[in-house]
């Protein structure tokens, strides 16, 4: 389990340095891991308002059909 000291000054690693780091640790480490980041309240959750500009930028962008929109809300909304 990863402890964590607000004394300690912050390390910045790029995302290679951080994959590197990463990829020796178990699964069940990496769940621990990503929890104690979302208990530290380290993400924040998205608006529903970003997730709706988004998700219509894309769907303009690609010129998606209303079917293959259709199936990836109920997907989405499969996976709460």
């Amino acid at each position: 389990m990863l402890g964590f000291n607000m004394n300690v000054q912050t390390l910045e690693f790029d995302k290679k340095q951080l994959i590197k780091a990463l990829v020796k640790y178990t699964p069940n480490e990496l769940k621990d891991i990503i929890d104690e980041l979302l208990n530290q309240k380290a993400f924040t959750s998205s608006t529903l308002d970003e997730i709706t500009n988004e998700a219509s930028t894309i769907v303009k962008d690609r010129s998606l059909s209303p079917d293959i929109v259709k199936d990836a809300i109920e997907w989405a909304r499969s996976k709460k």
